[in-house]
């Protein structure tokens, strides 16, 4: 199964732990509230994507979620759209060699 590496960040983290995430994306694997890397199967990342998308539109996202913490998602979804397989389904990978089965990102 390909998989991404994705870093969370320390905001997008407790973030999580405060709203709950696991009832939105159950199988998000558990995290380190100080921000981590994850690996996550395709199909969770688009799962994250999807929940960031929402959570950082200022017009249909949570009406009062902190500046800071919409824009942690915003960085986080433009982020997962540039990965191959994740923001496009056409780029999804076609073989299964190793060196095609990650990529990684970082978010600051």
């Amino acid at each position: 199964m390909d998989r991404v590496s994705v870093k969370i960040s320390a905001t997008i983290a407790n973030e999580w732990a405060s709203r709950g995430i696991h009832d939105v994306v159950p199988d998000l694997p558990d995290w380190d509230y100080n921000g981590c890397v994850l690996q996550l199967p395709l199909s969770v990342a688009r799962e994250v994507l999807a929940d960031c998308e929402f959570n950082g539109n200022s017009r249909s996202g949570p009406e009062d979620m902190p500046p800071g913490t919409r824009r942690a998602y915003q960085a986080l979804a433009k982020r997962l759209r540039k990965l191959p397989g994740i923001g496009d389904e056409k780029l999804a990978p076609a073989s299964s060699s190793p060196l095609q089965s990650s990529t990684s990102i970082a978010l600051h």
